[in-house]
């Protein structure tokens, strides 16, 4: 999976399918980092103390979940590789 800085040349691409693309990488990106995050929380591992409660990030998690399978169908549906090429 790239990094978000990785993924920035797709999101200005003039092709649709690029843009596609990097919102999907993006989201899975932002998505495992929440995961990670809350993970650590459970186990006593974070380095800070989350203002916001635990449950509106699992929401978050769960509503970000969703949309990469919006993505994903989207994807199947007009032939996008969501990994794409590596450039």
């Amino acid at each position: 999976m790239k990094e978000l800085k990785d993924t920035v040349q797709d999101m200005l691409s003039q092709d649709w399918r690029d843009r596609v693309r990097a919102e999907y990488q993006q989201l899975t990106n932002r998505a495992m980092g929440l995961q990670r995050m809350l993970d650590k929380r459970e186990r006593g591992e974070l380095d800070f103390k989350p203002l916001c409660p635990k449950m509106v990030l699992e929401r978050q998690l769960i509503y970000m979940r969703g949309y990469q399978e919006v993505l994903q169908q989207r994807a199947q549906i007009e032939g996008i590789d969501l990994e794409g090429p590596e450039k």
